[in-house]
């Protein structure tokens, strides 16, 4: 409905936009894309709205449906507590004992009374996580507590009925359940209103969110290992981008997790740093997708330089070269230091030498297609290439040690064979970790 101009108050504007608009979560539920803030407004619609209603959520494994209960509680107002039931992780032989509680003597064991997760939501907010794993004796007991009218429970080896004031959030993965055919009882699938479902989106269709997702857990895990935040590389975020996610938030949580150990002592994580599972790579849809920077290519390099040759500048574009010459050169040793990068790799994964810990030389006389160049000479013009180049560049494995041995920080020995070298690198995690690297690398 419409609302008259003059009526509308600072109060009555927030209340229409809390209930109508799109407005994002409180920390945890991280999002913007339109999709997950329509689920958003969806929570609060029915948080408010039913006061003690019945909530069904729906997603997949992984995409936060505990995190949504807990705000769907947070908006209803309910003084009591959130308390969540996890149905798969129960022994179906105590399922109904957690959910509902027990009487003394009820089993064998059962030495006291004990409440059960029903009674310690009272007044407050209960999930009954995959709630489509509950057996049939305790379905048919649930019946009574999801009648909204009544609110009642009986304990293990008790007849009492005990009344509650309960909003029940019950949540799934399994869509087949809501299926009549499914065998799931048809009238308890009508009170928890199954055609009202919040469904929280999977992953792969919230793309846009994927970026403020991946920052986020790279935060937690810098806070975890107590090093500084890393930054990704934009490879590494094309390809993050380009996965499907099966395992949504929680897969990527982890995923971020390792690639932070794994690089803990870098500043930059490459594509390597992410053990993706093959087989579940997607396009990212273009009416959502982000715009990103089109990830690089291996290149034809004779066809490289014919385009480089045939370039022309037309001189009435005075005003746009101004100031434009060393960001030309800025771009054109970016290539070189990709380059030597690129021969370092080559004549390492081919070099039979065994004594040195990179073949430094012998990549820089491949590189000049010459046998006139000493190992100091080698180094200097290695020194000269990366002095100063742009850090990105210089989290390459093979770059970071042969900086190190250019500036003579590190002897060009095999550690293996080599105590000073190998006591240096034991020193210098990040050393280390890039000889390490290099040592998997091998053909």
């Amino acid at each position: 409905s419409f609302e008259d101009k003059q009526d509308l108050t600072r109060e009555k504007l927030q209340e229409l936009l809390y209930h109508h608009g799109l407005i994002p979560g409180p920390e945890g539920l991280i999002g913007g894309s339109i999709a997950f803030l329509e689920c958003l407004r969806d929570a609060r619609r029915r948080a408010r709205k039913t006061r003690g209603d019945n909530i069904l959520v729906l997603g997949e494994t992984g995409t936060g449906k505990e995190l949504l209960a807990a705000y769907i509680h947070d908006c209803s107002g309910r003084s009591g507590r959130f308390v969540t039931f996890q149905a798969d992780l129960v022994a179906e032989n105590l399922i109904e004992s957690k959910l509902f509680g027990h009487v003394k003597g009820a089993f064998t064991g059962a030495d006291r009374d004990q409440e059960g997760c029903v009674e310690q939501a009272a007044n407050g907010t209960l999930l009954i996580d995959e709630f489509g794993d509950l057996p049939e004796s305790v379905q048919k007991k649930l019946l009574r507590l999801l009648d909204k009218n009544t609110r009642t429970v009986q304990r293990m080896g008790s007849d009492k009925e005990i009344e509650v004031d309960v909003q029940v959030v019950l949540a799934t993965h399994k869509r087949h359940i809501l299926d009549p055919a499914s065998g799931f009882r048809s009238d308890l699938l009508q009170r928890i209103k199954a055609g009202q479902a919040i469904t929280l989106p999977p992953l792969r269709e919230r793309q846009d969110d994927l970026d403020l997702l991946i920052d986020f857990f790279l935060g937690k895990a810098a806070e975890v290992l107590k090093v500084a935040k890393h930054r990704i590389s934009a490879e590494a975020r094309e390809m993050l981008h380009q996965y499907a996610w099966p395992g949504n938030i929680r897969e990527l949580a982890g995923i971020i997790e390792q690639a932070a150990l794994q690089g803990k002592h870098l500043t930059l994580l490459a594509p390597r740093h992410f053990q993706l599972p093959a087989g579940h790579i997607i396009a990212p849809p273009p009416a959502t997708a982000s715009p990103r920077a089109a990830a690089p290519s291996p290149v034809n390099l004779s066809g490289l330089l014919t385009q480089l040759n045939a370039v022309q500048f037309d001189a009435a574009l005075g005003p746009a070269l101004k100031g434009k010459y060393n960001d030309l050169e800025a771009a054109f040793r970016q290539l070189q230091i990709r380059f030597l990068a690129a021969v370092l790799r080559d004549r390492h994964r081919h070099e039979s030498r065994s004594d040195k810990l990179l073949p430094l030389t012998a990549a820089m006389k491949w590189l000049h297609n010459t046998s006139r160049m000493d190992a100091t000479e080698a180094k200097r013009q290695v020194a000269r290439l990366l002095k100063g180049a742009d850090p990105q560049a210089l989290e390459d494995p093979y770059l970071i040690l042969a900086l190190a041995i250019a500036r003579n920080e590190l002897h060009n020995r095999n550690p293996q064979s080599d105590s000073a070298v190998s006591a240096k690198l034991a020193s210098e995690p990040r050393l280390q970790e890039a000889y390490r690297e290099i040592c998997n690398d091998r053909v």
